[in-house]
């Protein structure tokens, strides 16, 4: 169990992946659709599967996951988007 300070939550999660998303895609700026799918509908799904399990050993992991990795992968992909 992650016993940080910082606690995410899935909108965290969903949020973080749809701007790494928009960050490593040819989007010159944000836009809800990129020709590919609805950015919009992408976070939604992303937010319900976290509800969709609260409880679960997938969701607590998750999370725990991403509230212990999260600042290292956040620093290391954008430093390499910027090299």
């Amino acid at each position: 169990m992650h016993t940080g300070k910082y606690v995410s939550f899935p909108f965290d999660v969903s949020d973080a992946i749809r701007k790494t998303y928009i960050a490593i895609s040819k989007m010159k700026r944000w836009n809800s659709f990129d020709n590919l799918f609805f950015l919009d509908e992408f976070y939604d799904n992303i937010v319900a599967m976290f509800e969709d399990n609260s409880g679960s050993s997938w969701v607590e992991e998750t999370l725990a996951w991403w509230n212990e990795y999260f600042i290292f992968l956040f620093v290391r992909v954008f430093t390499t988007l910027l090299s």
